[in-house]
């Protein structure tokens, strides 16, 4: 029943429920069954929008993600997949975005953690999901921290 479950939320049909759920709740189905599986507590959730790279229409994706005070953080990691995910392209690309937390929308401003930040961010997501690390020994490429914030706060 369960793989079943999840084979649905990963058709196309699927991942537009589960992001209907994180659009309402915060809380994503998909996270919760895989992390039952893999071992990890499943974060809250947001939706990343991000300007595609080629096609130039605005794109979504629900991830989980971590707060530390006025900045949110996510992790590219797509599994320890070779190449980074479409959104993080997306954001080398144009690092302006909105995420959407619990229906809440706010405009903000990407980077890719590099050196002591990186690693400090990395040391702090791993100790919350240790399944990064699994997902860091499945490939070659270093998985992205990204940081968010607000645009406004910025300026």
């Amino acid at each position: 029943m369960e793989k079943r479950l999840i084979r649905f939320l990963l058709s196309r049909r699927g991942m537009a429920f589960d992001l209907l759920l994180v659009r309402l709740f915060g809380r994503s189905l998909l996270n919760a069954l895989m992390g039952r599986r893999q071992g990890f507590t499943p974060q809250p959730m947001l939706i990343l929008s991000t300007k595609g790279t080629r096609s130039g229409q605005w794109r979504e994706a629900a991830l989980p993600y971590f707060q530390l005070g006025e900045v949110y953080i996510v992790v590219g990691s797509k599994g320890g997949a070779p190449d980074d995910p479409a959104w993080v392209t997306n954001l080398r690309q144009n690092p302006d975005a909105e995420l959407s937390i619990r229906g809440k929308r706010r405009q903000v401003t990407a980077h890719i953690a590099a050196g002591d930040e990186r690693a400090a961010l990395w040391d702090h997501v791993t100790r919350v999901m240790a399944v990064y690390t699994r997902y860091q020994k499945r490939t070659e490429r270093e998985i992205p921290v990204v940081v968010f914030e607000d645009r406004l706060a910025l300026s």
